[in-house]
């Protein structure tokens, strides 16, 4: 698997460290901030657990982009190095790439959490007071 998987990386950028960077950083971004929006879908309470196990499966499915590039820069067997050698060659720079675009989304969906957080406390709050105002 990680020797198809590159493959196919170094077969989309011919050898070229700029579209090694731009696949790495692209798909290290989306496939991290999209099953992290998915996982987030957990937290509503009307969900049952069967369900919540569903979406927390779906959001495993959908890095797994990430998961086999992971798979090849943090395994020492040697089609993991073989892996590595040909996005060496194919696609340099993807797999730093990669990590960044993770980073970055990983930092995204933060500043999204803690802003929705924010303003729940803050609706709250409103609601509060507007209940105090009201008796």
């Amino acid at each position: 698997m990680p020797v198809w998987w590159a493959t196919r990386i170094s077969s989309q950028n011919i050898g070229s460290a700029t579209g090694g960077w731009i696949s790495g950083f692209s798909l290290g971004f989306v496939f991290t901030l999209i099953p992290l929006l998915v996982l987030w879908q957990v937290r509503f309470r009307k969900l049952s657990w069967r369900w919540r196990g569903v979406i927390a499966v779906l959001a495993i499915i959908l890095a797994l982009p990430n998961w086999l590039t992971l798979g090849i820069f943090w395994n020492g067997s040697d089609a993991a190095q073989k892996a590595q050698a040909i996005l060496n060659t194919g696609a340099t720079w993807f797999g730093g790439a990669t990590l960044v675009g993770a980073i970055g989304a990983a930092a995204i969906f933060l500043v999204i959490f803690i802003t929705w957080m924010i303003l729940r406390r803050r609706g709250t709050r409103v609601k509060d007071l507007e209940a105090r105002h009201e008796a």
